[in-house]
């Protein structure tokens, strides 16, 4: 296995767990929230907004400006 082939797994699991994460918290399934009230949480307060933005403009800069 490459280390490509080792990344875009890692990501598949990533991407599944958040979907089943996501999906079971609409059905209140283990008491888990909804995407939506959880990006609500954190961006509730300013810092989190900052950081959230950071990480966003480190993203962007990372994936997209190559």
């Amino acid at each position: 296995m490459t280390a490509r082939d080792a990344t875009l797994l890692a990501w598949s699991l990533l991407a599944a767990a958040f979907a089943t994460m996501s999906g079971l918290g609409h059905y209140k399934v283990a008491g888990l929230a909804r995407l939506s009230t959880t990006c609500a949480a954190l961006t509730r307060a300013t810092i989190c907004r900052g950081v959230i933005l950071c990480g966003w403009m480190w993203l962007g800069w990372h994936l997209f400006a190559r």
